[in-house]
């Protein structure tokens, strides 16, 4: 993150004396003041309330948390074989 995004960030949560979600926040920054903003890769597969798949899984990637406990151990069984 750059100085200038940190510096936008600290004046609006001054200002506000608030912060709202990283994914609206982040981007409506960077539109108003200028500064590029780019999603990663390997955060493209963070979707809410998404039911995955052992298939759906690529271990490069990022994923929202599984909420169901039995699927995290059939996900880490297909990253080992």
């Amino acid at each position: 993150m750059s100085k200038n995004m940190l510096k936008q960030i600290d004046i609006y949560a001054t200002k506000y004396k608030t912060l709202f979600f990283l994914e609206a926040l982040f981007p409506t920054l960077c539109k108003k003041y200028k500064l590029h903003y780019d999603t990663p890769k390997e955060l493209n597969q963070i979707i809410y309330r998404k039911d995955y798949t052992a298939n759906d899984i690529d271990k490069t990637m990022i994923y929202h948390p599984v909420k169901n406990i039995e699927h995290h151990i059939k996900f880490r069984e297909n990253f080992y074989r």
